[in-house]
């Protein structure tokens, strides 16, 4: 939060490409169902990995709503999926296996810490998403890096203020070298 306050950016910052284009309209094809399945694994991290009190976290659950959710792949290890993917000769997207894509979502999203670099690992195959990306989302990205540098000199500023703490012994003042 000091960042913003002390770097305040200059243009809007919003989550509604996330409401418009994937939240609402999944939702909306959801409505008519007593059940949702979706493919998410706990081993894919973030919010998935994360014990929550409403049992969200669980392969299966119910809604606030009534329906019912179910994770059938939540609990595939990244192990799991190895052995699946040898077994059965499976082929990933190209976005993983000639990309280098370590996740997907929506291409060049600015909310993700790592757009830039994803966008940089697809230009060679994807020159003219890259260029779009940048159009529209330059600002964000460029904004992150500022972000990125001020949250960098804030961690090496508390690591360095922690280790010169007044009065604090260290082991090295107890033993000969």
């Amino acid at each position: 939060m000091d960042f913003i306050r002390e770097c305040p950016p200059d243009f809007q910052i919003s989550a509604q490409c996330c409401d418009y284009c994937k939240k609402q309209v999944a939702h909306n094809a959801q409505k008519g169902y007593e059940m949702i399945v979706t493919g998410e694994r706990r081993d894919e991290g973030g919010m998935r990995s994360v014990p929550r009190k409403d049992n969200t976290a669980l392969c299966f659950t119910e809604t606030s709503d009534g329906q019912y959710r179910f994770r059938p792949l939540y609990y595939v290890t990244d192990k799991d999926k190895a052995w699946y993917k040898e077994q059965f000769g499976v082929r990933y997207s190209d976005a993983y296996e000639v990309y280098g894509l370590t996740r997907t979502g929506c291409c060049g999203c600015p909310i993700s810490h790592k757009a830039v670099a994803d966008l940089e690992l697809i230009r060679p195959y994807e020159p003219n998403v890259v260029k779009a990306a940048w159009n529209i989302f330059g600002k964000s990205y460029e904004y992150r890096k500022k972000y990125n540098a001020y949250k960098d000199a804030r961690m090496r500023e508390e690591k360095k203020a922690r280790a010169n703490v007044d009065g604090q012994m260290e082991l090295s003042e107890f033993i000969e070298f």
